[in-house]
């Protein structure tokens, strides 16, 4: 009964999610309160910090989830598998947060734990979204090998389940290798796939990274015309579901687009807007990417290109 009576309640606050962000967190908040037993505090613990955008604020109700699953292992035998799946969970956030300020040496530490969790319990596809995440480092650091190891992993375990936004995401991050190899053909192969599974789930963040990898292929081929569209066409996705980090991507990529064919004026507009909303989230890369791009307008030395680069790779989401 109880069971029956929580899911009642996350049903209706994923209504309230699709309604308004607030109310949403402000409902969460609420259930929180009056939760009866941690395991439901848990459980809505961890809805809100995949519902918060802020940083500080996720990583607070983070830290509550992981210190309420930690306290509850060594007391509760019967629940202790979904306290150890919290747990891992709480570990990947803290990896996710971590990739996201450059921290990559405490990421892949993160990701590990929450990993030899989730292999402990056969959390197939927590599992996943690690090997995924773990890849994702690896690609950032520059070893190729070593994220072709953990990338196939992770897709075929995706396709076990089902999962197909994680399938799409392994997909991308796939093309993203391959662009990085040069093989454009097996790229845009991928790319292509992922997009046609984001498209059919509707998941417009995918969408917007999976389309601007595409634009920076063309951008690369100095096919500008055909970059810009890719590029707004992500920014639009972007701007749909207040994508910060995205936006502000996308801004940086058209920018870059203008600066080439030599509309300072525009370029540097996009560049300002971008570097706005980057310094609004403390985007380190971003903000120096796009200063980047606008010093090149100045004469500055620097590579153009890189202000119009996605992080193309995609960690898993937070949770």
């Amino acid at each position: 009964m109880k069971k029956t009576f929580f899911i009642l309640i996350l049903v209706l606050l994923n209504f309230l999610h699709a309604v308004a962000q607030d109310p949403y967190i402000d409902s969460l908040k609420f259930a929180l309160k009056n939760a009866k037993n941690d395991t439901t505090r848990c459980n809505i613990l961890s809805e809100m910090v995949d519902a918060e955008g802020d940083d500080k604020i996720w990583t607070k109700y983070n830290e509550q989830l992981r210190v309420l699953a930690e306290r509850n292992l060594s007391k509760s035998q019967l629940h202790k598998k979904i306290y150890l799946k919290h747990l891992a969970s709480a570990f990947n956030n803290v990896g996710v947060l971590a990739q996201q300020k450059g921290d990559i040496t405490k990421s892949l530490e993160h990701f590990h734990e929450g990993l030899k969790i989730q292999e402990k319990i056969g959390d197939k596809m927590g599992i996943a979204n690690s090997l995924c995440n773990i890849g994702v480092i690896y690609q950032i650091q520059g070893n190729i090998t070593k994220a072709l190891e953990y990338y196939p992993k992770s897709l075929q375990l995706r396709e076990e389940i089902g999962d197909k936004s994680g399938i799409a995401n392994s997909l991308n991050n796939l093309g993203e290798i391959y662009r990085s190899l040069g093989d454009i053909p097996k790229a845009l192969e991928y790319y292509h796939k992922s997009l046609k599974i984001q498209e059919q789930i509707r998941d417009k963040i995918g969408l917007g990274y999976s389309l601007n990898n595409v634009g920076n292929i063309f951008m690369n081929q100095d096919n500008l015309p055909m970059a810009l569209e890719y590029y707004y066409k992500s920014l639009r996705l972007r701007e749909d579901v207040s994508d910060k980090k995205g936006i502000a991507t996308s801004l940086g990529s058209i920018g870059t687009v203008y600066s080439n064919q030599g509309n300072i004026t525009k370029a540097l507009d996009y560049y300002q807007k971008g570097l706005k909303i980057q310094e609004e989230i403390d985007n380190k890369e971003g903000i120096a990417n796009t200063l980047n791009g606008i010093g090149t307008i100045y004469g500055d030395k620097g590579d153009p290109s890189i202000s119009s680069k996605d992080e193309g790779i995609r960690v898993g989401n937070k949770k």
